[in-house]
């Protein structure tokens, strides 16, 4: 009787043993390229709406002041600040980026466009990743990782 090679149980065993080391290493490694990628986006998101206030404001676009509001730990709010503040709109920061402290209101000065200090805002991932969010009393916003 002839013998037919085949794979025995140990080979077999090794061979899943290996892939299953391979696809966890790969799989933590789009992981943390997906909460990277969620916490850059929630920052630029920010940025591009703290840029829309302050040329809303430089523009005097409805004879007003135009900013941004705190609004939770993973939201915040484009607003007209006529005597009282209306919300033009509000959005949410990508899951799991969350704001690093309450920051309040910034608000434009209406005309020209700037602040009367500069701010320093930081958004976080759950992985303990940063990036702040620098805006200038120019109104200038700069976004930088950490």
């Amino acid at each position: 009787m002839r013998k037919i090679p085949a794979l025995t149980l140990v080979e077999i065993l090794l061979v899943v043993a290996l892939l299953s080391i391979i696809v966890t290493g790969a799989m933590s490694s789009l992981v943390r390229a997906r909460l990277n990628q969620a916490l850059m986006a929630s920052a630029e998101k920010f940025a591009i709406v703290v840029r829309q206030a302050h040329i809303f404001a430089r523009e005097e676009r409805d004879d007003r002041a135009w900013g941004v509001k705190y609004e939770g730990v993973d939201g915040y709010s484009l607003i007209v600040d006529g005597g009282n503040l209306d919300v033009r709109s509000s959005y949410k920061l990508e899951k799991p980026s969350v704001f690093g402290s309450d920051f309040g209101e910034i608000v434009f000065a209406q005309g020209t466009g700037e602040l009367t200090d500069g701010r320093e805002i930081v958004v976080r991932s759950t992985d303990g990743r940063e990036v702040k969010i620098n805006i200038l009393k120019t109104g200038v916003v700069e976004v930088k990782r950490i």
